[in-house]
Formats: structure tokens, sequence, C-alpha cells
């Protein structure tokens, strides 16, 4: 049982840190690509 437990506490933290993950990353690209633009205009 302690084993399924700890499988279940894994995935879910697997499962809530994946999107906030790619959230961070995504917004870390945007930034990037909106820096870019403005210093070439």
């Amino acid at each position: 049982m302690p084993l399924l437990a700890g499988l279940a506490a894994v995935v879910t933290v697997t499962v809530l840190a994946r999107p906030t993950a790619l959230l961070t990353f995504g917004l870390i690209a945007l930034a990037g690509t909106l820096n870019s633009k403005r210093s070439t205009h």
C-alpha cells in the first residue's frame, strides 16, 4: 500500500508540475521575443 501511495503522489506531482513548467517556459520565451523585437525596432 505505501508503494501505491508513493506512486500516486509522484504522478500527482509530475502532472501538477508539468503545466506550470510549460507555462513558465512559455512566458520566458514570450518575454524573450518581445525584448528582441523591441531592441531591433
